[in-house]
Order: C-alpha cells, then structure tokens, then sequence
C-alpha cells in the first residue's frame, strides 16, 4: 500500500493503517528521538516519545493536509521531532 493511500486511511480512523504505520515507522521514529535526546533521555524516555509520536498522529489524523503532507515518513518526523524536543524541555 502506498503512503497517500495509507494516509487517506489513517484520516478514516482506520486503526489497520495505524498498525501498518507503526511495523513501517516505528524503527524510524526511534532513531529521530534518539538521535534529539542523546544522553539526556533514558531509554524510557526514548520509548514514551515514541508512543507519543504515534498517539499524536492518531488523534490529529482527520487534519492531515494531503495536499501538503503525501508523504507519512515526512509528517510523523515532525511530529516525533517536536515531541523529542518537548521531552528535553522537561528533563532540563
């Protein structure tokens, strides 16, 4: 399944397409919160922004602009990104 299709899914509230996104996605979005906390988060840390990540995309899925976002790779790396950077904001 392509990504514009899976997103069109995911704005459904299709919760097959958020499974599919987190087996495709879930390596990825570790790495993007990993490399932002470094030594700062715990492991922990890691894995509850990840579930963070995935969570915000869920609930904010019917506003997914498809227009501007064709790629979900793209938009669940901001979102990790700025989750990321809310864990470190805490920690300090």
């Amino acid at each position: 399944m392509d990504e514009k299709h899976l997103l069109e899914k995911l704005r459904n509230k299709d919760e097959k397409a958020l499974e599919d996104i987190i087996d495709r996605y879930n390596a990825y979005v570790t790495t993007i919160v990993r490399n932002l906390l470094r030594s700062k988060g715990t492991m922990e840390d890691i894995e509850e922004v990840v579930a963070d990540t995935f969570i915000a995309l869920w609930e904010t899925a019917e506003r997914i602009d498809l227009e501007r976002y064709s790629s979900i790779k793209a938009y669940i790396a901001v979102i990790a990104r700025n989750k990321a950077k809310d864990r470190l904001r805490s920690i300090h």
